[in-house]
This record gives C-alpha cells, structure tokens and sequence, in this order.
C-alpha cells in the first residue's frame, strides 16, 4: 500500500490567529479569583471566595459580595512578561492606575500588580513589603 500527498496545505487553527491578532481576546468573559497573594502571603480561602471579574473589551468589574468596582485596562502582549495598566475607579470616583504583569494560559488567568502605582512587577510571586499582590483566576464556565 502505498499514501501520496500532494498539494498539501496545513491551516492553523483560528483561536491562535484571534489571539495574535488581538491580544484582549484571551481574556474575555468572566473569571473566577481562586487564589490571592499579597506581601508574600496567601490571603484566606474564605477571602476570595465568590469574587468574579467580568471583562467585555478593555473594561471590567469585580464583582464581590456586596459591591460592584469597575474600571479599564490595557495591555502589552508584545513584552516578556506581558504588561498590562489597570485603571482603578475609586469609590471617589478618581482612577488609580496600576502597572501589572500578566499571563493566559488556557482557562487560567494570572496577574500581579502593583496597586501603589510605581514600579511593574517582574514576577508573579510577592515579596514582603512590595505592596504587590498576584491574583489566579479560573474562567468560569455558565
């Protein structure tokens, strides 16, 4: 028996073209924060518990149990670790920008921050007294 090809073309798959070609794509829809690092130090389960984060486009909403904060983001897929500059509406209604790093790896999710506005964190793991704190989120399937 003999197999012969000819012509042959391979087509990639078009969620890797999407991706490429807008880097906001991966993160759309709604997270889940499964875990919470600050200063080196896990925040309690009991915490974390229930917050989401909605993203449509460049915005979202955290979503806790008895407040909605919302705010714009934007990102930098180009860099090694991916950057991303969270803009935070306070409850005065002022905007705190926040320098981030960040990753989209399948349906997690990773970000580190830095809230205090200064220097971009270069991994995703907190040190004592930094001020950052690195979040993991899970999409959250309907």
């Amino acid at each position: 028996m003999k197999v012969e090809f000819r012509n042959l073309r391979i087509k990639t798959g078009s969620a890797a073209k999407d991706a490429a070609a807008d880097p906001l794509a991966p993160l759309q829809g709604t997270w889940e924060i499964v875990s919470l690092e600050k200063d080196g130090s896990a925040a309690p389960q009991d915490d974390i518990t229930g917050l989401t984060v909605m993203i449509t486009g460049s915005s979202y909403k955290l979503i806790n149990k008895d407040n909605v904060s919302q705010g714009s983001f934007s990102v930098d897929a180009s860099k090694d670790p991916k950057q991303m500059d969270v803009q935070h509406k306070t409850e005065s209604g002022d905007s705190q920008s926040m320098p981030a790093i960040y990753d989209v790896t399948g349906d997690t999710f990773r970000v580190c921050y830095n809230p205090d506005g200064g220097a971009r964190p270069t991994s995703f793991s907190t040190k004592p007294d930094t001020g950052y704190f690195s979040v993991v989120y899970k999409r959250k399937t309907e």
